[in-house]
């Protein structure tokens, strides 16, 4: 099974249990996995990590910073979007894995 895992959550709870369920199906060994996830995720270094040790396609993307401000002018790079939606779809997964929703 293509499993696409998404986590734009960078702070607190809503960034540590996604990467705790990366690292369970990472450890099955009974997928393949694409990671997309937020640069500025505070543990950030670990999804690396994970992905390194398993041979995972990881793909990194700047969110916003936590303003108003940065929130509402992060949907105006469509750009992003566009390759977000191209590399999902470049990889074909059978399920998208998207815990902790994102405001965009």
């Amino acid at each position: 099974m293509k499993i696409t895992f998404i986590s734009f959550s960078s702070t607190s709870a809503s960034a540590l249990y996604p990467f705790q369920m990366l690292s369970g199906l990472a450890e099955s060994g009974k997928c393949e996995l694409q990671v997309i996830v937020a640069k500025r995720a505070y543990n950030i270094e670990d999804y690396r990590s994970l992905c390194r040790e398993h041979n995972i396609e990881l793909h990194e993307y700047e969110t916003y910073k936590h303003s108003s401000k940065a929130v509402l002018m992060s949907f105006f790079k469509f750009g992003r979007f566009r390759d977000i939606a191209r590399t999902v779809r470049g990889f074909s997964p059978d399920v998208i894995y998207f815990p902790f929703g994102c405001v965009w």
